[in-house]
């Protein structure tokens, strides 16, 4: 049914929540119990359907596409790379529902780490259920409309970087499964449906579209399946996959230098190599439950997931000048400053490589 799998060990993540809590335990209890009283996150609270499609397919809206100012009825929408349009996040879509969840799961199982309290861990199998079995409010198992523009489509292969984070609820049901915190039935439902999604992503032409990308989306997608494959027990695609990592994505994004080009195309170029990164080191941890050993890779021109790190650290910690363009996604200011933690997921996992 699943593979035991964890993309951070269970007393690492343990011990994270423990430092959280001693950090600020007013806020840590108030966060949780916020987290205890939130609605339930449904798809099927949209308004309307997506076109040709019913309540219960995922609907998003590309991020960074506004309305034509050219045309009385905006259409076609036009894209501002990087500019976040808040109509996307809108209670007509459906992507702050999904990241809604996967943050207040987040928020009770580290409640649920520091406190043993059953009352967390059945609170995060009510809200999965609502969200993935419940037949009147369960989201379909694919992404046929995610990232829709307005004017040009109904949906694109790149909207499935937003199931991305899916990959820490799949990693906490393991960890509430492995501490007997998990409904067996709930456990094979959510099999699967991720089972289904998988073979979505495997099979449609989004799914493709997505997987011959060249750029962070490409990797996500790759760490998408593989995590979903471990987790539904099927190891020979997770690891066919994996193998595919060194050749189809670190020789051709990461440079001799350990730089991204087409991350550093982007607007926001640090946020996006980071993100990148994040995905390699995220496939990097994963593969490793298939004896497929990403860390290591030298790439022909000396290519490696720690290089592409090596690059990035000094512009973190401000030993250098970030040269490249890094505007701030809500106000479009050049030259955000960069984020000084924005590596410390990569460092997490690079840390965990030898255990």
């Amino acid at each position: 049914m699943k593979s035991s799998f964890f993309l951070l060990p269970l007393s690492v993540v343990r011990e994270s929540a423990v430092l959280k809590f001693e950090g600020n335990r007013d806020n840590f209890y108030a966060e949780a119990q916020r987290a205890l009283e939130v609605g339930h996150f449904r798809v099927t609270d949209k308004d309307v359907p997506p076109p040709g499609g019913t309540l219960h397919d995922y609907w998003s809206m590309g991020p960074y596409w506004w309305p034509n100012p050219d045309n009385p009825d905006g259409l076609p929408y036009i894209r501002k790379d990087g500019h976040l349009n808040p109509d996307s996040m809108g209670n007509g879509y459906d992507r702050a529902r999904i990241e809604g969840l996967v943050k207040t799961v987040g928020t009770l199982m580290s409640a649920w780490f520091v406190t043993g309290d059953k009352k967390y861990s059945k609170r995060i199998a009510d809200l999965l259920r609502t969200f993935f079995i419940d037949a009147d409010t369960r989201m379909n198992p694919s992404l046929t409309y995610g990232q829709a523009i307005p004017g040009i489509c109904d949906g694109r292969g790149i909207g499935i970087i937003e199931t991305v984070r899916l990959i820490e609820l799949v990693n906490a049901i393991v960890y509430l499964q492995e501490e007997g915190e998990y409904p067996d039935d709930d456990l094979k439902e959510l099999c699967g449906w991720f089972g289904s999604y998988v073979d979505w992503l495997m099979t449609s032409q989004h799914g493709a579209d997505e997987r011959a990308a060249k750029n962070n989306h490409g990797t996500w997608m790759d760490a998408q399946i593989v995590a979903f494959a471990l987790f539904t027990g099927r190891l020979d695609l997770a690891r066919e996959v994996a193998l595919e990592v060194p050749t189809r994505r670190i020789d051709i994004q990461i440079m001799g230098d350990g730089s991204q080009p087409l991350e550093l195309a982007r607007t926001r170029a640090f946020s996006y190599s980071v993100y990148n990164l994040t995905a390699f080191a995220t496939l990097a941890q994963l593969a490793r439950a298939v004896n497929v050993d990403l860390w290591n890779y030298l790439g022909p021109e000396g290519q490696s997931i720690p290089l592409a790190y090596e690059y990035l650290k000094p512009f973190a910690t401000g030993e250098k000048p970030w040269t490249y363009r890094q505007i701030d996604k809500d106000t479009g200011v050049e030259n955000s400053k960069l984020d000084k933690g924005s590596l410390d997921q990569y460092k997490a996992l690079y840390s965990l490589r030898s255990l």
